[in-house]
């Protein structure tokens, strides 16, 4: 399922390649503040292109942050010492539900942040999981910043489409949070092939002034807006990042950011990205060692896949992309749980059920192999050959903890689910859905937090 080990020459070959396109090909920067401030440090620039060299980039990369803890009302988040972050759903244009696909409203919207609150492994709320097409856009932003605070006590990720949207979405999260250290994530992209333009490049403009973290993140395809192989795809994604670190780190030295990729492959049939393509899969673990190579946390990967249904397809591809996101050690991962039809569509259900995969995967990595003492030679010795485990001491003490029991899968033999009604995985989702929304339980707030919050919606 992954590609051979990557060796320390793979990275250091797409190092110095990426320093020859910075050099020969360069980056466009549409925005004038991003050329001026790239020609000041002493960067050739023509035009809107820059051309970046590498004494500057090893400047501007020496400031650069391997890790950094993020606030939430009740929890915090480290990105970048080991133990990944999580976030399910971004920006779905549409909503499954009763087995119709529709556009999303501001109902769906909460429902999926309470979905993030209530769930084990999902430790980022993103503030829109979804697009609510009956919130006004001139007040999105601070809209849906304000229900994804009042409605989680995650750390929180915040709108970095542009610079308005993204001041817009920093001043709620700052204003409740007192501007007390980092209180906001931004995850931003380029467009491929290698171009910031004035939206993008005001977006990491808007994250250093407010001195936020901010994940940058590539998503081309691969024989359209990348090359059609992996090794092109990687180094011009490796100059498009690197361009944005460069740009964010002059603006900001020393702001945290997160080295992001998630390229993938392309139907040549009919001209569409495929989120859930293997060709995305395979980079995961590249992604990863270019991020340790430049003292970076990584992002990649995801629980993603072009499925137009809530199917076996959609598992598979969902099952393999968690597992490579969760094996090649990736510090942070949006779309971990949730979408299908390549990012376009999001369903309850398929929340429920990816966070299950991912629970099998953290159940095995989080239970030590060998943890010490005679037990299991005892054990084995007191049952000896033709015996049974089942009623043994050591099984009753540990088995919550060495088997993981899922929720929403079938485990049972087929007799015992006929008799118990022949329920389908999706019915069991679905029902789980309904029990952790019905049990959900809004976060205390202050009161002054509380009304600063509701002023926003209120305007709704």
């Amino acid at each position: 399922m992954f590609p051979t080990e990557v060796k320390l020459s793979d990275i250091e070959n797409i190092h110095e390649k990426t320093l020859w396109v910075f050099d020969r090909v360069g980056v466009d920067f549409e925005a004038p503040e991003a050329s001026e401030l790239f020609k000041k440090h002493g960067a050739r620039v023509d035009g809107t292109r820059v051309f970046i060299t590498a004494a500057l980039f090893d400047e501007a990369l020496a400031s650069a942050a391997s890790s950094f803890t993020v606030r939430g009302l009740d929890s915090d988040v480290t990105v970048g010492e080991g133990r990944p972050a999580y976030a399910g759903s971004s920006n779905a244009f549409f909503v499954l539900k009763d087995g119709r696909m529709r556009t999303p409203v501001r109902e769906d919207l909460i429902d999926a942040l309470k979905l993030c609150e209530t769930s084990r492994v999902i430790a980022v709320t993103n503030s829109q999981p979804l697009y609510a097409s009956d919130i006004p856009g001139e007040i999105y932003s601070a809209a849906t910043t304000a229900l994804a605070l009042l409605y989680s006590g995650k750390p929180v990720i915040t709108n970095c489409g542009n610079y308005e949207g993204s001041v817009q979405s920093l001043e709620v999260a700052r204003n409740f949070f007192d501007g007390e250290g980092l209180y906001a994530v931004g995850v931003g992209n380029m467009i491929s092939p290698l171009r910031y333009n004035r939206e993008s490049s005001g977006a990491i403009r808007a994250y250093a002034e407010y001195g936020q973290p901010l994940v940058l993140t590539c998503c081309s395809a691969m024989g359209m807006t990348s090359p059609i192989t992996i090794s092109g795809t990687l180094i011009q994604n490796n100059a498009e990042v690197l361009a944005g670190l460069v740009y964010a780190l002059l603006l900001r030295p020393g702001l945290p950011v997160v080295y992001g990729n998630v390229s993938g492959g392309l139907d040549m049939r009919f001209v569409t990205n495929n989120a859930g393509s293997f060709e995305a899969i395979s980079m995961i673990r590249f992604i990863k060692k270019l991020a340790l190579y430049y003292g970076l946390p990584a992002r990649a990967g995801g629980a993603v896949s072009d499925a137009k249904e809530v199917d076996y397809q959609a598992g598979a591809e969902s099952a393999v992309g968690i597992a490579a996101t969760i094996h090649s050690g990736v510090d942070f991962a949006l779309h971990m749980a949730g979408e299908i039809d390549s990012y376009n569509n999001y369903s309850m259900e398929k929340q429920v059920m990816d966070e299950e995969i991912i629970e099998r995967f953290m159940s095995v990595q989080r239970r030590p192999v060998f943890p010490g003492g005679e037990g299991d030679l005892d054990t084995i010795l007191g049952v000896g050959p033709g015996g049974q485990f089942l009623t043994e001491e050591q099984t009753l003490e540990n088995y919550r903890d060495s088997l993981y029991m899922p929720a929403v899968a079938s485990k049972e033999s087929y007799a015992t689910w006929a008799a118990a009604g022949e329920t389908s995985v999706f019915d069991a989702a679905a029902r789980e859905v309904e029990r952790r929304l019905k049990e959900y339980e809004k976060p205390k707030h202050s009161k002054a937090r509380r009304e600063f919050l509701n002023g926003i919606i209120g305007n709704l």
